[in-house]
């Protein structure tokens, strides 16, 4: 293994957890950009391009302070992601209150929905002077069981969908209202781990 200062620009807990749990040390910096779909921007070109800015103003600012990389001429590799949970052509991301979770899962429950999730690479090496930046977007098919209301309402109760994109968490108490899934688990929980881990073997980057 190669060293690197490898930064997750995320304020994420998961991509955060997903991390750690492979062994990785990793600095967390967390880009401030407006995140809001453009006028017929597609969910794909969404995430992509929220991804792509959040890596890019992490690596062109003065986030990246002296001391924090473990070599003057080490390469530092930032990644970004961004998640959206699509329902009928409509992005549903975070609630934005109790009421907002509970019509997003009267929305969603018994239908299939897609989840989309856009992550950049950026490799940025002193000794070569050159910049690498991969940008790509994975998709995945969810379906959730049918649900009551008061089923809905209860979850809601637990809070735990309130920091969620589509109001649930496939990897918490949510996981007992997801009926099937297709594609990657990881892109549903908020970062696909296989997809990333190949781009960044195809950049010559090996993390273990």
């Amino acid at each position: 293994m190669k060293e690197y200062t490898f930064i997750l620009a995320s304020a994420s807990p998961r991509r955060r957890e997903m991390l750690m749990n492979m062994g990785l040390k990793f600095i967390i910096k967390i880009p401030d950009i407006h995140e809001s779909p453009r006028k017929h921007e597609s969910p794909v070109e969404y995430v992509k391009r929220n991804a792509r800015e959040k890596a890019e103003r992490v690596i062109s600012s003065k986030m990246l302070k002296i001391g924090e990389s473990p070599g003057n001429k080490s390469p530092t590799i930032v990644l970004a992601a961004d998640t959206v949970v699509v329902y009928k052509k409509q992005i549903l991301e975070k609630p934005s209150s109790r009421q907002h979770a509970v019509t997003m899962l009267s929305a969603i429950s018994g239908k299939k929905h897609n989840v989309f999730t856009g992550f950049t690479v950026i490799v940025s090496d002193p000794r070569s002077k050159k910049t690498k930046i991969v940008t790509k977007a994975v998709e995945s098919s969810v379906w959730l069981r049918k649900m009551t209301k008061s089923e809905i309402i209860a979850y809601v109760n637990t809070k735990e969908p309130m920091d969620k994109a589509g109001s649930y968490a496939i990897q918490g108490i949510g996981a007992t209202i997801v009926r099937k899934i297709e594609g990657s688990y990881t892109n549903v929980v908020g970062l696909p781990v296989f997809e990333v881990f190949s781009v960044l073997g195809s950049m010559g980057i090996t993390l273990f």
